[in-house]
């Protein structure tokens, strides 16, 4: 048996001894310990994903998957600790490396900008350049992939968060740029996020609505508010005296979101602006057609 194979098994079995039995098949092992990160034990997975690590070739699609499992498990154990996190930082470094242009590299990318741009303990400081450059890596090596949209959505905050004019300004930029790409599978997020900025961070009513209403063309990102995304850019419409607009929104809110609770002051609001509104026609939810 081959030296290093018996190194990987004698690794597995000194980390089963920390109180959890691992496969001496990497698939095995990955699997185990992904499913104990689904519930949360991201201590017990890790030694999961360390073993599978151990026995896995370096560069392999288990290889990464291993690496990749633990890194996230290193991350997210709590408490959390900044040894820990530069641990799983070092992880995830690898799997970029290493991973060439798979989905785990560039999800790794994403991760690293995560961990860069968030304060992960009280005595953690962001790195915004640093965030923004893996950031950019994800946009640059995976264009077309949906990740790079996400990621060109995280790139955005990290300018718009520091609230000055001009950095907001191009944080926006970034995400219209993005988000007008035909076929743009995180268009809605982008435009979502545009219009919230254009409203709340520089309080422009004209722009931030035709944002929301190209958010509601494409979709919004989380269905179960969408129907507050409506009613928003019907507000902003109202507010700035746009009758038609406003009068959409309203409509819409009343025929796509019945059962949202915003559809009868919908109502209210087109009677007083002169337009007959049309009638609620409550949806039936599930658990009300099994009584």
């Amino acid at each position: 048996m081959p030296t290093r194979l018996l190194l990987a098994i004698a690794t597995a079995l000194l980390l089963s001894g920390c109180g959890e039995e691992t496969s001496t098949d990497p698939q095995a092992a990955i699997a185990a310990g992904a499913a104990l990160c689904s519930s949360y034990n991201f201590d017990r997975a890790a030694v999961h994903f360390a073993a599978a690590r151990a026995l896995a070739q370096p560069g392999t699609e288990v290889w990464q998957q291993a690496t990749f499992g633990l890194a996230v498990a290193r991350q997210q154990e709590v408490p959390i600790e900044l040894p820990r996190i530069a641990e799983a930082t070092a992880l995830f470094k690898e799997v970029v490396e290493q991973g060439g242009a798979s989905s785990l590299a560039a999800r790794s990318c994403l991760n690293l900008g995560r961990i860069a741009e968030l304060r992960d303990t009280s005595a953690d400081q962001p790195d915004l350049p640093q965030a923004r450059r893996w950031y950019q890596k994800v946009i640059d090596t995976w264009p077309d992939a949906s990740i790079s949209g996400e990621a060109t959505l995280r790139l955005a905050v990290t300018w718009i968060q520091s609230l000055e004019r001009k950095d907001v300004e191009a944080g926006i930029a970034i995400l219209e740029t993005r988000a007008a790409k035909p076929n743009e599978p995180w268009a809605g997020a982008l435009w979502k996020q545009a219009g919230d900025s254009w409203w709340i961070n520089l309080g422009d009513r004209k722009n931030a609505i035709r944002c929301l209403s190209r958010c509601i063309d494409a979709g919004h990102p989380d269905p179960s508010r969408a129907a507050l995304t409506v009613w928003r850019a019907a507000k902003l419409a109202d507010e700035d005296a746009d009758r038609e607009t406003a009068l959409k929104f309203y409509r819409r809110i009343i025929e796509r979101h019945p059962n949202s609770g915003m559809a009868w002051d919908a109502q209210q609001r087109m009677r007083e602006l002169g337009v007959e509104p049309p009638p609620i026609k409550l949806a039936v939810m599930p658990e009300e057609t099994k009584a």
